[in-house]
């Protein structure tokens, strides 16, 4: 879809359906300041956290510790590294170095393991796709992605606006591109069902190094065992609404007669 709105704005619509559900994007390029707008395709993760974060630190020095009795002096360092921990957690549903646990030493019942900071500095300071929307949407359907990918690329944008953490960021098509290539080349011709599996299967050391310093994320997002979960969250979630949509027809049937 292309249109141009006030002859100010053109925009890509990538659209198609995650079963009962559609995944709709759209991209927005401004052509006078040559911005790109998008919503959830990519992020950036600056080092240090947002001032509004900062305003009560708390919940980031307490995500800092590695165990509960550990001292959380209220620095640049510290408040660094709970949101280093932050992002990991947020976007990766399950990263590579942190493990549920029982014990209540550690925050949040998490215990990360030494080498998660590798992760970090992998992903920080770089334009990436948010490995949640790579492993649950995208990989679903990489041919379609790829041809949204390549109509955005055709803007000559030179920063993009993304919905979530930092914004404005300075960035070209090149650097757009290259933040989609672990999603798409993981997702192969071969099934985008089977691109799901491989995502979450994948360990980051498997990534290639030249991928990592393009800023895509890496593939190692989440554990293999984890993807059954998933699919059943999700599931359940559909399951429910389609109770609920169900009852409601029945009632409005049952009401009209």
């Amino acid at each position: 879809c292309v249109c141009v709105v006030q002859d100010e704005f053109e925009y890509r619509i990538l659209k198609f359906s995650l079963g009962l559900a559609p995944f709709v994007e759209a991209a927005f390029y401004h052509k006078s300041t040559r911005t790109l707008m998008v919503t959830d395709s990519v992020i950036f993760a600056p080092e240090d956290p947002p001032e509004i974060v900062q305003e009560d630190p708390k919940s980031l020095l307490f995500r800092a510790k590695d165990n509960v009795r550990d001292p959380a002096p209220d620095d640049t360092a510290t408040r660094r590294k709970g949101w280093g921990k932050t992002v990991l957690f947020s976007q990766f549903l399950q990263p590579e170095k942190v493990q549920a646990s029982l014990i209540k030493d550690y925050p949040a019942l998490l215990a990360w393991e030494d080498g998660w900071q590798d992760s970090w500095n992998r992903v920080k300071n770089r334009l990436f796709v948010s490995p949640i929307v790579q492993v649950l949407v995208f990989s679903q359907a990489p041919k379609t992605v790829r041809l949204w990918v390549d109509e955005v690329c055709r803007w000559p944008f030179n920063k993009i606006i993304p919905a979530h953490f930092q914004a404005p960021i300075r960035a070209s098509p090149t650097e757009f591109r290259k933040a989609f290539e672990v999603a798409l080349e993981t997702a192969r011709e071969e099934g985008e069902g089977e691109a799901t599996n491989q995502l979450l299967s994948s360990s980051s050391s498997s990534s290639s190094s030249s991928q990592l310093a393009a800023a895509s994320a890496p593939a190692a997002a989440v554990n293999g065992d984890t993807l059954p979960i998933i699919q059943k969250f999700f599931a359940d979630i559909f399951d429910g609404l389609a109770v609920v949509v169900g009852s409601s027809s029945s009632s409005s049937s049952s009401s009209s007669s």
